[in-house]
């Protein structure tokens, strides 16, 4: 069973878009304000998507063959063969998807994500260890 993880970090950057258009709605068609509300939420909304983005963007899992494979960036990695885990938790956290494995030794590996779509894994997950 092979299954890859959905990453959606590049909908972080619908955020200024949408302050943008509510602050159209909040100051009508004053022009003058435009200045005083538009730019400091586009300002923000931008800062707040490249936080958001740039923590998510290289977070993934898959299950390749006889291997899980988690990736919370570029430098922080684990696979795990499935004789390696113990036991697994997918819970939500605050709006946070939060997967933890442990494994045999009983060190733990958490991953918390506000943007990783998983659909589909905790069955691919079940099917993974069963074999």
């Amino acid at each position: 069973m092979n299954y890859q993880s959905k990453n959606n970090s590049n909908f972080a950057w619908f955020i200024p878009v949408v302050l943008v258009i509510l602050d159209f709605f909040i100051i009508g068609g004053d022009t003058d304000l435009m200045g005083y509300i538009i730019i400091p939420s586009l300002v923000g909304g931008l800062f707040a998507s490249f936080i958001l983005w740039s923590s998510n963007k290289d977070m993934s899992i898959a299950i390749e063959g006889d291997k899980l494979k988690i990736v919370k960036d570029a430098n922080n990695s684990r696979e795990y063969l499935k004789e390696e885990i113990e036991s697994y938790r997918i819970s939500t956290d605050q709006g946070k998807t939060v997967i933890r494995i442990c494994g045999t030794d009983k060190n733990e590996f958490e991953l918390a994500s506000y943007l990783l779509d998983l659909n589909g894994f905790e069955s691919a997950m079940k099917e993974f260890l069963k074999k």
